[in-house]
């Protein structure tokens, strides 16, 4: 037997796992299903429920240190199949690259806007994000910029750029740039927490 792990962090970094600690070492076929939504699975088939329809899922395989252990390892990544449902990738989803939703104003409230819409939100978050349906933000439909009024638009950009000044200047005090490669360490890393 060989350790392994399907980890799911969804939207709001809430995570899910399929092990061999969790469903055995031989794996299994199974359907993952956000919470909002109601799937039946095929004959054979586990149903598997996760908090948000987005997410990231990595998986580990333990690598043994015996010769050629990596090569069986890479065959059994190669055996995971990810098979789309009917349905999966259509929509209003928003392409956005971190550097883009973090420099642009415009860029930052679209992707924030198709999230809420596509992931909902905690509940203990409604208060925060009711206060923004009166812009549209987080509404039935998607966000159009273009059609707030001057001042709200202004308000907006404004709103953004003291945001991003704020955790920039904030930065310092809770962690050390990592080279230029956007990461950076913290206490907690160096003290092994």
């Amino acid at each position: 037997a060989r350790y392994y792990t399907l980890h799911f962090l969804d939207a709001y970094s809430n995570a899910t796992n399929l092990s061999s600690r969790t469903v055995g070492p031989d794996g299994g076929d199974f359907l993952v299903v956000p919470a909002r939504r109601d799937a039946r699975a095929p004959g054979g088939v586990t149903r598997f429920r996760v908090a948000s329809p987005y997410m990231w899922m990595l998986m580990r395989i333990l690598v043994r240190d015996s010769a050629g252990d990596l090569e069986e390892v890479r065959a059994l990544q190669d055996a995971v199949t990810i098979t789309p449902t009917a349905g999966v990738g259509r929509g209003d989803f928003v392409r956005a690259s971190p550097q883009a939703a973090a420099s642009d104003w415009r860029t930052f409230f679209q992707a924030l806007d198709f999230s809420l819409r596509a992931n909902g939100h905690p509940v203990q978050e409604d208060a925060h994000v009711y206060r923004f349906r009166s812009i549209g933000l987080g509404g039935p439909r998607p966000l159009n910029l273009d059609e707030l009024d001057a001042a709200t638009r202004r308000g907006l950009q404004e709103g953004f750029v003291d945001a991003m000044e704020l955790i920039e200047s904030s930065r310092s005090e809770f962690a050390e740039p990592v080279g230029d490669t956007g990461w950076a360490r913290g206490p907690a890393a160096e003290d092994g927490l």
